[in-house]
């Protein structure tokens, strides 16, 4: 046995006699000789015990005294006194630990006292408990010595705080325990795991967080990466421009996949797609009569009113050139050209002029050509300029730099009629021809190699970048998209977006009405057939009671005759009481009593048997009845959901055969293709597939709808009829829109701690927010989306932090899962706990929801995933795939599998029914700490250890993309 477990068991045994070491009380002191005798012999043998540690308990227990204040301004509980316990005290006397029924974890708990009374008296240090076991005063002393928690005495400088802070009235202070109050160090840039990952609901993006920084990247456009930055972050020169000054912890998409949810240390912070100021008015000093852009999009010519040309770089909208004396009357502005876009050309009359836009000066010219130029393309590889006439031709122009000349070639016509407009992309040209047709010809013979021929005449026409693709739009607002390969037709651009997204939130609401009302209806048949059993069993009993009562008569009237037969053989032998034949008839006829008494006990006990089996019957049928008739009411209410959800879906299903029309085509990136409306609304289409990707709405006045677009670097250029010239930006920012949680300067966050889980509810209304402090709590509240306000607290709902959340998909419940071991359900209208599913032998790390919401799944530290049977809380399943903690998981939909990732490096996708795992996801070479599925599981994304997000194919295994952090 060591010193420290001695010393602990004799200190007991001085407790067991009212006694403390050091100064005891006088009432304390035992007054019998005896007892006095029994506290020596115990002192005695501590003393013996402590023999090698009497000099260090000595100087434990020497009074201390305190230091003077000199602070300059009164005492602050968090930031003077709060430091103090949490080192010494708060370790044995904290909300989930209160020994002697105390918490010294704030002032509101350490005013409120122990189970012996209060510790602190405001204004009176010396009649304060708290303040003399701390400076040895009075016992026992605190922290004790010695301990097993490293809670040391305090020093005199910190027993001064003490005295002075109760002397000041023991008061709470301005100054909260918060993010704002703390000294942030910047997080090291080697720490790049991914600790929070999310999908949003359609595919398109992926936001992953590595330690204080969220980014955002686009799928379609992978080089499209966004990394959201807190601009009170940068205005406070905090240690690096980020979302969060710690670690981001979790993250949520909207269901309309234009906000991000992200949390940290005591605060969310809501991120939204700003698609409201996509578009952004070029300042000009004049109206725009024609526009070009130069093919690599980054810069647009303009010819304006007053007779300039302006070069306009798209990055910021600024005039970067002024080319003066080009009036729209004498001079067509046809294209930006050259290695360094250093040229613009301009017809003048039927010649061809190359400008210098540093300075105006002529580069080039050609002779007349016999007819005006409209349009030009310059073509590198073979130092040509290509000019499209008036007469529907093209012309080749051999560039002679140090000539400074344009030499004429035949012209070129198209035996499908006049060439309309020119759209360079190497090694093609595009030319649009008069009525259907669309030709492509090579750039080094100008001879067609692909002809795409259209249903109707194009009125606009563009090519991708990479020359892959081809969209064209008709006179009726058909946009299509083709395969520049094979001229073949890919698509119709006519989708309603928002009518389509609008349709598929609608089929997924219908599916999980109607999966519910059939799940209760199935609840129903049970429940009637448990009726109609427990009918049978009463029927039965009743019979049985009958028979039994029957039965009952016979045995009762072999008593009676037992019994008159023993009274006989009785009174016969006492006639003649030495009778030996007497004696045994009447032994024997005691013996038929008594078996005619067990005959009789028996078929009551029948009769009893029957009667409480049929008691037992009518309560199990009213019950069961009952049962009936809650599940009818839920299946009247779930009926009425189900209809209003099916009018929903049929409204929307017919919104969205309307089509959409365009008026103009033009490609923003390889992968995106954009089409414009009278209006200015700008709609974004997959170039591979021709899919509706995005709408970016616009509100243009007739006078003032596009002429001209063209595309620019990740953005588009517009030509207004009214003469203005706006950029689009194709891919809108994200920006900061809300912060829940803190509250003001100098007042504590509303949230305790590291908020380390999030999710919005289906309609989006609604955010669930869990964490809570480690070991103590376990924090959950719900926030209204749109004002940011609390909502509700969620009081008690764990013991520990809470690491996942998630919605049921009618939005009715809450499922949480923490470090206490549970997964709670909670009603979100009453706020009331539901249930708990209790199985899991360590912390409980995330829960999903299957969508028919008959099945919860959860993930455990104990690395198994448990399925359990959501209404009754019984565990179906443990799957025990994994060898490492089960970190996330997530249902896939209406389906019956789920996405789960592990610190074993491996992420599956699992058959919740039979715990088969259907597939898994290959690549991580490290620990994974966060999946996300879409909801029908065409993605899966995950974040480990070595900072990469890995994106694989849902439905194949197959992975997609891989993101690496940013280098630093």
């Amino acid at each position: 046995m060591n010193s420290d477990n001695t010393a602990r068991k004799l200190d007991s045994s001085v407790a067991n006699f009212g006694l403390r070491f050091g100064v005891a009380s006088r009432s304390a002191v035992p007054r019998s000789a005896t007892n006095w005798r029994q506290f020596v012999a115990v002192a005695f043998a501590v003393s013996a015990v402590f023999s090698l540690q009497a000099t260090s308990r000595a100087d434990e227990e020497k009074p201390i005294t305190p230091a003077e204040v000199k602070l300059g301004r009164p005492v602050d509980f968090a930031k003077d006194i709060a430091p103090i316990l949490q080192a010494n005290c708060v370790a044995c006397h904290n909300k989930g630990k209160t020994e002697g029924d105390l918490n010294l974890e704030g002032t509101e708990t350490i005013l409120k006292g122990s189970s012996s009374g209060e510790i602190v008296v405001p204004g009176k240090p010396d009649e304060s408990y708290l303040y003399n076991v701390a400076a040895r005063k009075e016992e026992s002393f605190m922290p004790p010595y010695p301990n097993q928690v490293q809670a040391k005495k305090l020093t005199p400088e910190q027993l001064g705080l003490l005295r002075q802070w109760i002397i000041e009235g023991a008061k709470a202070g301005e100054s909260a325990t918060s993010a704002a109050n703390m000294q942030w160090q910047p997080i090291n840039n080697d720490l790049t795991a991914i600790y929070a990952v999310d999908t949003d609901p359609f595919g398109r993006f992926v936001a992953a967080g590595r330690a204080g920084t969220v980014s955002i990247y686009d799928l379609l456009v992978k080089d499209n990466v966004t990394s959201l930055v807190d601009p009170a972050l940068v205005e406070k020169k905090s240690p690096s421009q980020m979302a969060h000054l710690d670690y981001v912890h979790s993250m949520a998409f909207h269901p309309n996949g234009q906000m991000l949810a992200t949390s940290g240390f005591q605060v969310v912070k809501l991120w939204e797609r700003d698609t409201s100021d996509v578009t952004v008015q070029v300042a000009l000093p004049s109206t725009t009569s024609a526009m070009v852009t130069s093919s690599d999009g980054t810069l647009a010519a303009v010819q304006q009113a007053d007779g300039v040309i302006r070069v306009i770089d798209l990055a910021t909208n600024q005039v970067v050139n002024e080319l003066s004396g080009h009036a729209a009357d004498t001079a067509t502005l046809l294209g930006i050209h050259g290695p360094e876009q250093q040229w613009v050309s301009v017809a003048i009359a039927d010649t061809v002029k190359l400008l210098n836009r540093s300075d105006n000066a002529i580069a080039a010219a050609s002779e007349p050509l016999g007819s005006k130029a409209v349009d030009a393309a310059f073509i590198a590889a073979g130092n040509k300029l290509v000019v499209l006439q008036e007469d529907g031709s093209l012309r080749p122009l051999a560039l002679d730099a140090e000539k400074k000349t344009l030499a004429a070639a035949e012209p070129l016509k198209s035996d499908k009629g006049a060439i309309k407009q020119l759209r360079l992309a190497e090694p093609m040209l595009m030319c649009r021809v008069e009525g259907n047709a669309v030709e492509l010809r090579k750039t080094d013979t100008l001879q067609p190699a692909v002809i795409i021929q259209s249903g109707t005449p194009n009125v606009s026409s563009a090519i991708s970048p990479n020359a892959e693709r081809v969209a064209t739009v008709s006179p009726d607002g058909v946009a299509e998209l083709w395969n520049a390969k094979d001229g073949k037709l890919l698509a119709t651009l006519n989708t309603d977006l928002s009518a389509q997204r609008t349709l598929a939130a609608r089929t997924a609401d219908k599916a999980v009405r109607d999966a519910r009302v059939a799940v209760v209806k199935g609840q129903v048949t049970e429940d009637e057939k448990r009726v109609t059993e427990q009918k049978e069993s009463l029927k039965k009993a009743e019979e049985e009671i009958k028979k039994t009562t029957e039965a009952v008569a016979e045995p009762k009237k072999k008593l009676d005759e037992a019994v008159a037969k023993t009274a006989e053989a009785r009174k016969a032998l006492e006639a003649k009481k030495d009778d030996e034949a007497l004696k045994k008839a009447l032994e024997a006829a005691e013996k038929a009593e008594t078996a005619a008494k067990e005959a009789l006990a028996k078929a009551e006990g029948d009769v009893e048997s029957a009667t409480k089996s049929k008691t037992l019957s009518e309560q199990a049928i009213k019950r069961a009845e009952a049962k009936v008739a809650e599940r009818k009411t839920l299946l009247v209410a779930g009926e009425a959901e189900a209809k209003a959800a099916t009018d929903a879906h049929a409204a929307a299903t017919e919104e969205a055969k309307k089509t959409v029309a365009s008026q103009l085509v033009a490609f923003v990136a390889n992968e995106l293709v954009a089409t414009v409306d009278s209006s200015g609304t700008t709609r974004l289409w997959n170039a591979a597939d021709g899919a509706a990707t995005d709408l970016l709405s616009g509100s243009l006045p007739e006078a003032a709808q596009p002429v001209n677009v063209a595309g620019a670097a990740k953005a588009l250029v517009m030509q207004q009829a009214d003469g203005k010239v706006a950029r689009i930006n194709a891919f809108p920012q994200w920006k900061l829109a809300k912060v829940l949680g803190p509250q003001g300067d100098g007042k504590p966050s509303a949230f305790v701690d590291r908020v380390l889980t999030l999710a919005f509810s289906p309609d989006g209304a609604l955010l669930a927010a869990g964490g809570g402090e480690a070991s103590r709590s376990g924090e959950l509240t719900l926030w209204n989306v749109a004002d940011g306000k609390l909502v509700r607290t969620f009081e008690d709902a764990h013991s520990d932090t809470v690491y996942g959340l998630d919605f049921s998909a009618d939005g009715k419940y809450l499922a949480s899962a923490a470090a206490d071991k549970f997964v709670k359900v909670f009603d979100i209208a009453s706020g009331e706990h539901v249930r708990s599913y209790e199985g899991h032998t360590h912390h409980v790390m995330d829960v999903s929801w299957k969508g028919d919401g008959t099945t919860l799944a959860s993930a455990g530290a104990d690395n198994a995933i448990k399925v359990w049977n959501a209404e009754t809380g019984e565990q179906t399943r443990t799957i025990t795939t994994y060898s490492k903690p089960v970190t996330s998981l997530d249902f896939i939909g209406m389906e019956d599998e789920f996405i789960s990732c592990s610190g074993d490096k491996r992420v599956f996708r699992h058959r919740a029914a039979n715990g088969g795992a259907v597939r898994e996801f290959k690549g991580c070479p490290d620990y994974v700490y966060c999946s996300a599925t879409t909801a029908d599981g065409s993605l899966v994304a995950a974040g480990c250890e070595d900072g990469i997000l890995r994106v694989w194919n849902g439905k194949d295994g197959k992975e997609l993309a891989t993101f690496a952090p940013a280098t630093k």
